[in-house]
């Protein structure tokens, strides 16, 4: 477990878990948090998500939580690489 700015990272991970951390930041902030996981996720490693809350019907500028959808996470991770490998959803 690393305590610290998760945007001054410099350290490579074979795994990186994130638990609501991009619901709770600020829209404005997610191209940095996407680029900052393509640094911190080594060659070969995985990022391991739990995405929270779905919600396409809600404003995505109000919260935190910040309502986000699929779609969104994968359009912000696939262009840096990233491959989605399994998703669950909570069916709610």
């Amino acid at each position: 477990v690393v305590v610290g700015d998760f945007f001054t990272l410099e350290t490579q991970y074979n795994l990186v878990y994130d638990c609501t951390f991009l619901c709770a930041i600020p829209p404005s902030m997610r191209e940095s948090w996407a680029d900052q996981m393509s640094k911190i996720v080594a060659p070969g490693g995985e990022l391991f998500q739990i995405v929270f809350p779905i919600n396409e019907s809600r404003d995505a500028n109000v919260g935190p939580p910040f309502a986000l959808s699929k779609s969104l996470v994968e359009g912000l991770l696939a262009p840096r690489g990233f491959t989605l490998v399994s998703y669950v959803s909570s069916g709610q």
